[in-house]
């Protein structure tokens, strides 16, 4: 016997089974579940004709048309992927319990697809992340040892996930973290086969999206969810009161019976996001209170974010002056006012990642002065050269270096004194979270070149502060960048740092 399914890409709309002998009528009616106005209760009528072939037949215009296994059959409301399937064979619905792969900006994406999970789409997400909320390790380790070792975080998770797509209209959506794959420390061929193995209980479309390295679309930054909503189901507008993450990096401290989290990532991608979020355990306690997702019915509670974590507010800084006379305290928004008329240098001073390049860039680059930057010419000497050289032309100059410590400040304030220039102190200080911040956002987008940890720790430890003796004119910058790309406004507005 012949036997026609029809496969929705619709969560919302069931799918058929059409047998052959009998005809089946597409509409908007019970039985179809299809909503759109657009579509009349008798829209088409389906027909098979062999163990190849199906007849479509429009009811409005009697247009009759043939399709095959694998094409998809498209009308107001609807979308149905045809497989034909016969006794004798393996159907294309069967051979779906494969998970099929595609790899998106060079790799540095994998989005997996299993029972059609690449065409469901749905104004609601119920978003998983994978280890250690769906699959933890058998051998206990932290880390799998082979692509078997896995067991299901909580047996009654393929039960609850069905619960949520069958019967809620969720599409279950895997967001995974799995740097080791940049790093060389494990295969994207171990990662599918490791997806493969843990998820052949979970039968229900499923969309897995894989981040393998440390950049836009790796969590907590929002490059998947946004590739997710932008590309794969672009005509669905989301209902994020309803949507909600799951993970396992929340932040959490030690206690007596369990180790601190790694990190905070699938907090916060769900807080940059803005949907809710559940730990693994509060998902299945969730689930197994209500039998079904109710988000009104979610508890409230504001977690504790790691020291580090750090977002920038609406009223970080005030935006309506650019700096401050550090020894008046007149705030200044005019930098043209302040600067000398005579030939001049101007000092900054400031930890990596405070900004001091971004603030040439803006505003003293437009007015010609000579930049005088270590990392780009990497010896003192070679600085000291550019800044003689630099003066014997009359050139207005900016060291833009971190001079954290008084003697190199007064090196530069030497060679001024020197050369008949006046001379400036410009004070970037920033909290070091929003250094850390600051320097996460340089690295993953690449505009300036990002600092080890260590770096801002030590230079942060070794910060001489500046005396008033030290320069008549000083001031304090009022960090607020300038983003040449809406993308990255966007991007530097998140949390960044997830432990």
């Amino acid at each position: 016997m012949i036997i026609c399914k029809l496969i929705s890409t619709n969560n919302l709309i069931p799918d058929q089974l059409v047998k052959s002998g009998q005809t089946f009528i597409i509409g908007r009616n019970r039985q179809c579940r299809i909503k759109n106005l657009n579509c009349s209760r008798n829209f088409c009528k389906i027909q098979l004709l062999n163990e190849k072939k199906l007849s479509v037949e429009y009811l409005k215009d009697g247009r009759i048309v043939r399709m095959k296994s694998g094409e998809f059959l498209n009308g107001p409301g609807f979308s149905y992927k045809i497989s034909l399937i016969n006794d004798s064979m393996k159907s294309d619905a069967m051979t779906e319990d494969k998970i099929s792969w595609i790899e998106i900006e060079s790799g540095n994406v994998l989005i997996g697809s299993k029972f059609g999970g690449d065409r469901c789409s749905s104004d609601k997400i119920a978003g998983f992340d994978f280890d250690f909320t769906l699959v933890s390790t058998k051998s206990a380790k932290s880390f799998p040892i082979d692509e078997n070792d896995w067991k299901l975080f909580d047996q009654r998770l393929p039960e609850y996930i069905q619960q949520l797509v069958n019967e809620q209209g969720y599409r279950f959506v895997i967001f995974s973290n799995q740097l080791g794959i940049s790093k060389g420390k494990i295969t994207v061929d171990f990662v599918k086969k490791r997806f493969e193995n843990s998820l052949k209980g979970m039968q229900v479309p499923c969309l897995i999206m894989i981040a393998t390295k440390d950049d836009i679309y790796r969590k907590p930054c929002t490059g998947l969810w946004d590739y997710l909503v932008q590309h794969i189901q672009p005509e669905i507008e989301i209902n994020m009161q309803q949507c909600f993450y799951v993970g396992d990096a929340a932040g959490r401290p030690k206690t007596t019976t369990k180790k601190a989290d790694f990190s905070a990532s699938d907090l916060l991608f769900a807080m940059n996001i803005g949907v809710n979020f559940l730990t693994p355990e509060q998902f299945i306690n969730h689930m197994t209170k209500y039998k079904q997702f109710e988000y009104q019915q979610l508890e409230n509670n504001s977690p504790t974010l790691p020291e580090k974590c750090f977002k920038v507010g609406n009223n970080e800084n005030e935006s309506n002056f650019l700096l401050t006379n550090r020894l008046t305290g007149e705030k200044i928004n005019d930098l043209q006012s302040i600067l000398p008329t005579n030939v001049h240098c101007i000092i900054f001073c400031g930890i990596s990642g405070s900004g001091k390049t971004t603030f040439f860039e803006n505003y003293l680059q437009p007015l010609n002065y000579v930049h005088i930057n270590y990392d780009q010419l990497k010896t003192n000497q070679k600085c000291q050269s550019l800044a003689k050289k630099s003066m014997s032309e009359q050139r207005n100059i900016v060291i833009d270096n971190t001079n954290i410590e008084r003697n190199s400040r007064q090196q530069w304030i030497n060679l001024c004194k020197q050369n008949g220039y006046e001379y400036l102190i410009f004070y970037f200080e920033l909290s070091l979270k929003h250094v850390f911040h600051n320097n996460k956002f340089r690295q993953i987008t690449g505009i300036h070149k990002s600092v080890p940890d260590v770096v801002i720790y030590t230079q942060n430890k070794k910060f001489e502060s500046i005396n008033n003796d030290e320069c008549q004119q000083q001031f304090t910058i009022n960090f607020n960048p300038k983003f040449a790309e809406s993308n990255h406004q966007k991007l530097y507005s998140l949390y960044l740092i997830e432990k």
